[in-house]
């Protein structure tokens, strides 16, 4: 079977998760399947013509809807897939300018409807798309690839206590939600902080001292964060519906590199070991009290933690779903 994987020019990270690399991994372990990797200004007719699967992630965008309708036209299967709820950025998203445009909505419902297969990464997205599509929909959750990142030795707690943090700028709202903690540890000889993907000056609020890393290749993220010696990870989120639909990706980083998380309550990808959740700012304080003086275990929590991905995030068995919905095409 001849798999082509539409790859998205603006996200290494979404195609490492969701397309390149896992399908990568399943055509190892499977070598009927066959791909073949293009950005979509890149793609001609003879790539759809030769192919028997399309493989569209974050379908959006005329050019896209293009490339999907004459694939169609060809007697092509269609499979596509979404990780985050295209249809509901808010205004603190920066990307939500462009989605949220009525042409961009126009064609992401258009290319589902095109659809014969969509893959989603959560439950929640599975509920949202369900009556915008026509075709079946499988959830697979997003996985790490310990052939990339393999679990690192986990050490002992440092002093002062080595905090982390990485995203983007679209969590520039969601770093908010917990100012006076941020302000307070960074102000406290216990705590050393560090923020990879943005510069202090997004931060006008914030007035602590942290290490700012600008956003670097997804391999050197990986490679920094193993060798960084980080104690825990915190990733506050606003409680909306487009955090309620997102995955665990950086929970599942920070336990490969040896950090348990910090994250707060009501958004359920986040309930699982390894994460621990606070209620409000004030209870968040709590718990880096807790975790300082010893009463909570970083060695025991990050155990946890990748005993659940071994159980629940293994990809080559998810990657067993994946190969069942090409067979079922």
């Amino acid at each position: 079977m001849n798999v082509l994987i539409v790859a998205n020019p603006t996200s290494a990270a979404t195609d490492y998760y969701r397309t390149t690399g896992p399908f990568v991994r399943l055509s190892q372990a499977n070598p009927k399947v066959k791909l073949q990797i293009e950005y979509p200004q890149n793609v001609k007719w003879h790539h759809m013509y030769t192919a028997d699967v399309l493989l569209f992630q974050r379908p959006n965008g005329d050019d896209i809807l293009t490339l999907i309708a004459e694939a169609k036209r060809m007697g092509k299967k269609i499979v596509l897939d979404i990780d985050d709820l295209l249809h509901g950025l808010t205004d603190a998203n920066p990307a939500a300018r462009h989605f949220n445009a009525p042409n961009i909505l126009d064609s992401m419902d258009k290319a589902l409807s095109l659809g014969d297969h969509l893959i989603v990464s959560t439950p929640f997205l599975m509920d949202y798309y369900m009556p915008k599509c026509n075709c079946p929909i499988t959830v697979v959750p997003n996985c790490p690839d310990l052939q990339s990142t393999p679990f690192v030795d986990v050490q002992e707690q440092h002093n002062p206590l080595r905090v982390f943090w990485r995203g983007s700028t679209t969590h520039l709202q969601d770093l908010y939600t917990i100012e006076k903690v941020w302000n307070i540890m960074g102000t406290d000889k216990n705590y050393s902080l560090m923020f990879i993907g943005i510069e202090k000056f997004m931060l006008p609020w914030y007035q602590g001292n942290a290490v700012f890393v600008p956003w670097q290749t997804l391999f050197q993220l990986f490679e920094g964060m193993g060798n960084s010696g980080i104690d825990w990870g915190i990733y506050p989120l606003t409680i909306d519906d487009f955090n309620r639909s997102k995955s665990n990706i950086f929970a599942m980083e920070m336990l490969c590199a040896g950090a348990p998380i910090l994250a707060p309550e009501g958004l359920p990808e986040w309930e699982h070991p390894g994460v621990i959740r606070y209620k409000n700012p004030m209870h968040l304080q709590v718990l880096l009290s807790d975790i300082r003086t010893g009463k909570i275990n970083k060695v025991k929590e990050v155990e946890a933690g990748r005993q659940w991905i071994a159980e629940h995030r293994n990809l080559n068995k998810h990657n067993e779903t994946r190969n069942a919905i090409l067979n079922n095409l």
